[in-house]
């Protein structure tokens, strides 16, 4: 028998004594298990979220910033030469 498949019998094993203790457990310890779980799903909703933003910076607004950073630059510049006249030198 191969060892990996004990330890999958061995968590399954865990997963349904945990299932069974929390579901039979006095209405105290399953609201706290439920509150713990709900806090769980909460933070995974919140990573999952961050993600999506994450993703959407880093393929979509980032270059956009960027773009728009370049442009102001090259206007500010132009803008500059514009007001200092074409052969006057600057100080």
């Amino acid at each position: 028998m191969q060892p990996g498949f004990l330890m999958r019998d061995v968590g399954l094993g865990r997963s349904g004594t945990v299932g069974l203790v929390v579901a039979y457990a006095p209405q105290p310890i399953g609201d706290v298990v439920r509150a713990l779980a709900n806090f769980w799903i909460l933070g995974l909703m919140a990573a999952a979220g961050g993600t999506l933003l994450w993703f959407f910076y880093r393929v979509f607004l980032r270059r956009w910033w960027r773009a728009r950073r370049i442009a102001n630059i090259r206007l500010r510049r132009m803008l500059e030469e514009r007001e200092s006249g074409p052969f006057e030198p600057k100080a």
